[in-house]
């Protein structure tokens, strides 16, 4: 196809500065142009031709961005930050091998990259009070167990407490900023009907918490099976009820025992084999 413009295509090694500041877009800041550019010798134009040293170097660039800290620290940050993981309910287990209970999860993909992520997005004990848009996770870990521990970021990571709510004070003092709490109704000896105001007062011991959630499992209860679905929504939407009013009800008790505490908000959701952990955030 002819060209009416007379333009010859070009590799974008070959051209000169001026040349590729003169044609790139307006909207493309010319100054990060030379991170993109490629200044590598020709590679064989036919299949048939036999691999070079260029040809490994081009298969390891699939793989790994080498140019990445040529990109202006604004904008790393920027990408560590879209990197961080969603939301996650992080559970409080029981660890066989060491015959106690400790929070499972893994560390996130995004604090094992480099030091860079790390510097950004850990919080440091000296700089907890500084104010920084980048998420910032803490290692928490329990009095006297320093050899472990788990990230969270506090603000938006849940610990979900489904047995064993019997927590010591050194690991109270380990979920000192904890926001998010999700526990089963029916936990004994605190969530259940006879119960309730002992439920209240294990929150209490979180001061900064916001949010409780409550899942609610009517396996565990042995519900009976409802013959339609209509009816099995209506039963759950009578329990759900009647749950949220009795938490309610030893909320508001506890709130005058203690006018200077705020009860957190209340989410009660039903328990399933997938149970939507969105609702936990």
């Amino acid at each position: 196809m002819d060209n009416p413009r007379g333009f010859r295509c070009r590799r974008g090694s070959s051209l000169t500065e001026p040349e590729v500041k003169d044609s790139v877009d307006e909207y493309m800041s010319p100054d990060i142009l030379h991170v993109f550019r490629e200044d590598r010798a020709e590679t064989p134009a036919t299949p048939l031709a036999g691999k070079t040293s260029s040809d490994s170097v081009a298969s390891g660039s699939l793989l790994s961005f080498p140019q990445f800290q040529r990109l202006p620290v604004e904008l790393r940050y920027l990408i560590w930050e879209a990197a961080v993981p969603e939301p996650t309910v992080v559970p409080r287990t029981w660890n066989n091998s060491k015959f106690r209970y400790n929070l499972q999860r893994n560390v996130p993909a995004v604090l094992q990259a480099c030091t860079e992520s790390r510097g950004l997005l850990v919080a440091q004990p000296q700089s907890a009070e500084t104010v920084t848009a980048a998420p910032k996770y803490e290692l928490v870990q329990t009095r006297g167990r320093e050899d472990e521990g788990v990230y969270m970021d506090f603000e938006k990571d849940s610990i979900w407490i489904y047995r064993g709510y019997d927590i010591n004070e050194a690991e109270v003092a380990a979920y000192a900023n904890l926001r998010s709490l999700v526990m089963n109704w029916g936990l004994r000896p605190c969530w259940v009907d006879s119960a309730v105001d002992d439920g209240v007062r294990f929150i209490r011991k979180f001061p900064k918490l916001r949010l409780l959630t409550l899942l609610v499992d009517f396996k565990e209860h042995g519900w009976p099976d409802p013959s339609t679905l209509k009816g099995l929504r209506r039963l759950k939407r009578t329990e759900f009820k009647r749950i949220w009013a009795l938490v309610r009800a030893a909320f508001r008790r506890a709130e005058l025992d203690d006018p200077g505490w705020t009860a957190p908000s209340l989410h009660i959701v039903h328990r399933t084999e997938n149970w939507c952990r969105q609702e936990a955030r």
